[in-house]
Parts: structure tokens; sequence; C-alpha cells
């Protein structure tokens, strides 16, 4: 996830647009239709309270919902909160305003999204892709030359694919799968990832950093159940 928002910042993206589509990377359906709105596109119209959340993190779009919400005596109701409400009409402004994605743009996430390789190959054509010259970009990189080193795995049983990523937003980093030939790709053995800013969101200290996983033992075993 976290070389996925490199690389989109690498290309020189709108900051509109770079946004949607890290909000969206582990999301496929999403993402294919942000990639589809290439070309020229005239800006349609929104709303004025959406317009106005535009550009704010969702943080603070949130609090300022919330100031709208008390000034006008109002109370949320459906089990909504702010900050759900906020990033949905925050995404609604982004998308009525933001120029589209060019051609090239777009075939060049479609290329990256697409790789699927031994992780030495896989990181050597994000660079043919984009060049490393982006600080962002050549930082991700590097964490991902020093991680393979470290790992025990031997490389031919690693894959590296970009578009592996799980639909959790607190997703952040490197998102993995634990695979058997027996079982096929639809049914993993264990699924986690990384999560190095949900602790500080949640309270926790700002340099806290995470991994979790869930683990299905039983699928470890020749024949057993989903």
């Amino acid at each position: 996830m976290a070389l996925f928002a490199a690389f989109i910042e690498s290309l020189g993206l709108p900051a509109g647009v770079a946004a949607r589509l890290k909000r969206v990377a582990g999301r496929p359906r999403l993402l294919q239709a942000e990639l589809a709105r290439t070309g020229a596109s005239e800006p349609t119209e929104g709303s004025q309270l959406a317009g106005m959340l535009a550009g704010l993190t969702e943080a603070q779009a949130a609090t300022l919902l919330q100031e709208v919400w008390a000034l006008a005596g109002v109370e949320p109701v459906g089990g909504r909160g702010p900050a759900e409400i906020a990033a949905r009409l925050v995404r609604k402004a982004e998308a009525a305003s933001a120029p589209a994605l060019t051609e090239g743009q777009a075939a060049a996430i479609r290329e990256f999204m697409a790789i699927s390789d031994a992780p030495a190959a896989g990181l050597a054509k994000v660079r043919a892709l984009a060049g490393d010259t982006a600080p962002a970009l050549a930082a991700a990189l590097a964490g991902w030359d020093a991680r393979l080193k470290a790992l025990a795995a031997p490389a031919e049983r690693l894959r590296f694919a970009p578009a592996l990523g799980h639909a959790f937003e607190y997703y952040d980093g490197l998102t993995f799968e634990v695979r058997s030939d027996a079982l096929g790709a639809d049914r993993p053995v264990a699924v986690g990832g990384r999560y190095d800013t949900l602790l500080a969101r949640l309270g926790g200290a700002a340099d806290a950093r995470a991994v979790g996983c869930m683990v299905r033992p039983w699928r470890a075993w020749a024949g057993g159940e989903a």
C-alpha cells in the first residue's frame, strides 16, 4: 500500500486525483472506475458543503462537519458518524471537480498493478515504470530492498504483486498472503499486513508500529475445509 502511494506521488498528479487513487488502492472495483476516467473532462457541479470540505483531510472535514451540525442544532441519524459522512462528501467533491487522468497516467498505473513476479524482478519493473528519482518512491524501494534481504524465505518462494491490497483502510504498508499450491490463490493459509498509523489514530504513541494477520491453520492440512 505504501509503495502504491509512493508510485502515485511519482507521477506528478493533481493532489485531489492522487488522494482519491490512494484511498481506493485496495479496492479493485473503485480503482478501475478511477482509471476509466481518462481524457479531458468538464468538472461537474457538486454540493456547496462538499465543495467546502474538498481539499481538507478527512479528520479536518469531520471536525468542520461537526461544527456545522452544532451551529444548526442538527443531530445525525442512521448510525453514520461525522468522519464517514465527511469522507463521502469529500470524495464526491473531488470526483466532481478534479481533472481526469491522462491515458498515459492511467496506463502506467494499470501496468504497475499488473506486476506479478519474483520480488527483485517486480521491483525492477517499478523502477522502469517511474524511475526512483522521486524521494518518496526512492525511500519506499530502498525499504523493499532491505526487507527482501532480511526475509528468510527463499526468493523463488515469494511473489511480488502490487494488486494484492486488502480492502481494510487501516493497512498502510506491506500486505501479504501465505498460500499453498494445493489450495490455490482463493484459499490462503494466512492474510495480513502492516498498519503503522492505526495505533496513533487510536491514541497510541506516534512512533508505534504494528503488523497483524489472520491464520487459518486447518487449511494447512490436506483435505481441510475452508
